[in-house]
């Protein structure tokens, strides 16, 4: 157990891409030594665990339906403060990480490339939402900058913010879809 404050993340399948026991977590991030970790839960709570050469990143994915479920029946656990966090979500697969460490004393853990096809995760799909909480606060984002493949939603209802709910809230067909319509409008326009 941890005396560090703990924030509460649940988790609700909406998309329905897949069951519950098809969607998998794992959550990197840098914890307050500045050394990068993964998240491990254990009696409900996610801690920041260092890693080292010999760490494997499957060692810390969770199928959905492993978590504990909150009396509204959605899946829950309590992280501890971390920096600089992703949160995968994949489909089907769990996400397998990285570790380099090829420079002492600094290691690493490297993200998925989902546009390089020797990436073990490539044919894998996967969405991440970013986060930090620390003593200020929890910062949140449901980033689809680099890419899109889930319809991701955060919400934080205690937030002092304007901004208690972000993310897409269509579903993957319809966010596919719409994207596909405005590739064939500007391929229409180019002829």
């Amino acid at each position: 157990m941890t005396n560090s404050p703990t924030f509460p993340i649940e988790f609700i399948n909406n998309a329905q891409i897949v069951d519950d026991k098809d969607v998998f977590i794992i959550i990197k991030a840098t914890n307050n030594e500045k050394k990068q970790c993964l998240v491990k839960i254990e009696n409900n709570i996610g801690i920041c665990k260092t890693v080292s050469a010999e760490t494997n990143s499957l060692d810390y994915s969770y199928k959905l339906t492993d978590l504990s479920r909150n009396q509204d029946g959605n899946y829950e656990f309590n992280l501890t403060q971390m920096y600089s966090a992703r949160v995968y979500l994949s489909v089907k697969y769990p996400l397998q990480l990285y570790i380099d460490s090829s420079k002492p004393g600094a290691i690493a853990i490297i993200d998925p490339d989902g546009f390089k096809t020797r990436d073990s995760n490539y044919y894998t799909i996967y969405d991440k939402f970013e986060f930090t909480y620390n003593n200020d606060g929890i910062w949140m984002n449901p980033t689809a900058v680099d890419f899109f493949s889930i319809p991701l939603q955060i919400s934080i209802p205690t937030s002092t913010s304007a901004f208690q709910q972000a993310g897409l809230t269509d579903s993957r067909s319809q966010i596919l879809n719409k994207v596909q319509e405005i590739f064939d409008a500007v391929e229409s326009k180019e002829e």
